[in-house]
């Protein structure tokens, strides 16, 4: 562990703006309910990334500001999987049980015509296609995750995951004239 001459007050008021860089990279922006809390991990993030690091964070900004970027980024990558894997099952059901698929907790249209949509779509998937859109979505899993899960290989996700977007292309992207 390195020791730098700097206290965690200055570092972390020193790169608070890149704190807020990599949420906005990441497309979350502040009045989302958890940008504070994912800010606050970050912060954390940070000081350890500024003890770890072989950069001292105060005397070399350039070579520190690289290194921690990335360091937050794919922290706060990991944090958003984690919290998508926490969350209860969504309003899709998976397994093409009726009696499950069409239960909808928010009744509101645009959730009706997602939940409309993906039953169309498993519809026409077979069952390794459906639970690798199951592992994806519902559990957040990474195509590596999925490969592993699944004991087939990452290609062979991909191919499946852009079959999958063809056909939805296809779909729900049609001109009318197309139909």
């Amino acid at each position: 562990m390195n020791t730098h001459d700097h206290t965690t007050a200055e570092v972390l008021g020193k790169y608070e703006r890149l704190i807020h860089f990599v949420l906005n990279r990441a497309n979350i922006h502040q009045g989302r309910d958890d940008y504070e809390d994912l800010a606050q991990e970050l912060r954390i993030k940070l000081i350890a990334l500024a003890e770890q690091s072989i950069y001292d964070p105060l005397h070399f900004p350039e070579s520190f500001t690289a290194y921690a970027k990335q360091g937050l980024y794919y922290h706060l990558i990991d944090l958003l999987r984690r919290q998508m894997r926490q969350q209860p099952a969504e309003t899709i059901a998976w397994d093409n049980k009726v009696e499950d698929s069409h239960v909808i907790p928010n009744y509101d249209a645009e959730n009706i015509i997602d939940h409309i949509a993906m039953l169309d779509i498993q519809s026409k998937l077979d069952d390794r296609s459906r639970e690798i859109l199951r592992l994806q979505y519902e559990k957040g899993y990474t195509v590596k995750e999925i490969a592993e899960q699944l004991g087939i290989s990452k290609a062979a996700i991909s191919k499946r995951r852009k079959k999958i977007a063809e056909l939805i292309r296809k779909r729900f992207l049609m001109e009318p004239d197309e139909e």
